[in-house]
């Protein structure tokens, strides 16, 4: 049963007072219990369509209940932190392990390195705490639009909620529990939200008259394609905007204008892509196991990270190879060590694992296989794919 029950059924049911989302203090401790109205007229301002924002919030009230500095239960106890302890120590840099952890946190319980990391570099640009509401809202968005704006469009065109949040519920959160039974009970929360909420029109005033504006010259859009050969169509498409995009970049491309799908990965790229898709954590220890890896390398940290963690070993007792071309099995091997810290069998594993989450495979033409050569286009596909489905459904 999931903790703060009675918060969730309150989120659902009680309807609050409607103060402008601005007026919120961005400390946790005065936006830490549930808000629904305000949730809702902040979503709303930046969705605009009722069905999205109800099925976004079915969606997250039943993660978290609304509660913005909810920690997930199993975490309070193996952290031997309580929600507040954690927040708190977070925001004033006593606990300093928020984006690697893998504790389940706030509004959508972010779980996944890189999605934690993120919501504590946007709470320190907002000068707020990691707890905020409106830190976590913000951030919401952020990365509907910058991370999965397929899911965003979803959001602002549905006609159902249950559209929307099938949507949500396989996209955004990843959640591996997607069993009919648990689609509709998000949806019907979701339902709860859209039935309190969406008739409740606030009358607008009539726009005066204004003089036909003079044309302008539109700014260049700032998740526009910068290359050539990345069409809109192709399956990689939104996972090579992500991977330009991320914070930290995972990859600018081959040059300023070309990201070349085909071609063939190295070892040190992928594990270089790798680290960076988990936030460019720092080695533990300066220890180099390989002769051919040497201090000033682009992959250089990202190796000492790799081998520590028991992503790779290697090639041999002290080579890395980073010039040798990587395979798909390789590829989909390093990121399930990644995930899944305790494990160090062979590709067959992290096989079946990638083919049981299908967004890690959806759409590569290319079977996983030591045989098989991986091409860019289908790291950076399988690196979003994982990231997307890191934050799972956290059901106690």
């Amino acid at each position: 049963m999931k903790k703060k029950l009675s918060a969730l059924i309150l989120a659902a049911l009680v309807l609050l007072g409607c103060l402008p989302l601005s007026a919120l203090a961005l400390k946790y401790e005065q936006s830490s219990s549930a808000q629904p109205e305000k949730v809702w007229n902040f979503l709303m301002d930046k969705i605009g369509n009722p069905y999205g924002v109800a099925a976004l919030m079915g969606n997250i009230s039943h993660e978290s209940g609304l509660i913005p500095n909810n920690l997930n239960n199993s975490s309070n106890k193996s952290l031997g932190l309580s929600d507040e302890e954690y927040t708190r120590r977070t925001d004033n840099g006593t606990y300093t392990k928020f984006g690697s952890d893998r504790a389940y946190y706030g509004l959508a319980q972010w779980g996944y390195p890189t999605r934690k990391q993120g919501l504590l570099n946007l709470a320190k640009k907002m000068d707020g705490s990691v707890g905020s509401l409106e830190v976590q809202l913000a951030f919401i968005i952020k990365e509907l639009e910058e991370t999965f704006p397929s899911v965003l469009k979803t959001l602002k065109s549905a006609t159902s909620v249950r559209e929307a949040s099938d949507v949500f519920l396989t996209k955004f959160e990843g959640a591996p529990n997607k069993s009919e039974a648990n689609k509709q009970s998000r949806a019907d929360l979701g339902q709860k939200y859209f039935d309190a909420y969406a008739d409740k029109v606030q009358p607008e005033p009539e726009p005066e008259p204004e003089p036909e504006p003079e044309p302008q010259p539109q700014p260049d859009d700032e998740h526009s394609n910068p290359f050539t050969d990345v069409s809109a169509n192709e399956y990689y498409y939104e996972a090579v905007m992500w991977a330009y995009y991320s914070d930290p970049q995972i990859t600018n491309g081959t040059d300023k204008t070309h990201f070349s799908p085909d071609k063939e990965v190295t070892r040190g790229q992928a594990v270089t892509f790798l680290w960076r898709a988990m936030g460019k954590p720092e080695p533990e220890t300066s220890d180099n196991p390989f002769s051919d890896v040497k201090e000033g390398e682009y992959y250089y940290k990202a190796a000492l990270w790799a081998y520590e963690k028991g992503i790779t070993k290697g090639t041999s007792k002290n080579k890395f190879s980073p010039e040798t071309h990587l395979t798909t099995a390789h590829i989909i091997t390093f990121i399930y060590r990644a995930v899944h810290e305790d494990a160090n069998g062979w590709y067959e594993e992290a096989a079946n694992w990638a083919a049981t989450e299908t967004l890690i495979l959806e759409g590569t033409p290319r079977a996983v296989s030591d045989k098989v050569k991986c091409p860019r286009c289908d790291v950076v596909a399988f690196l979003y794919g994982a990231a997307a489905l890191m934050l799972g459904d956290t059901e106690q």
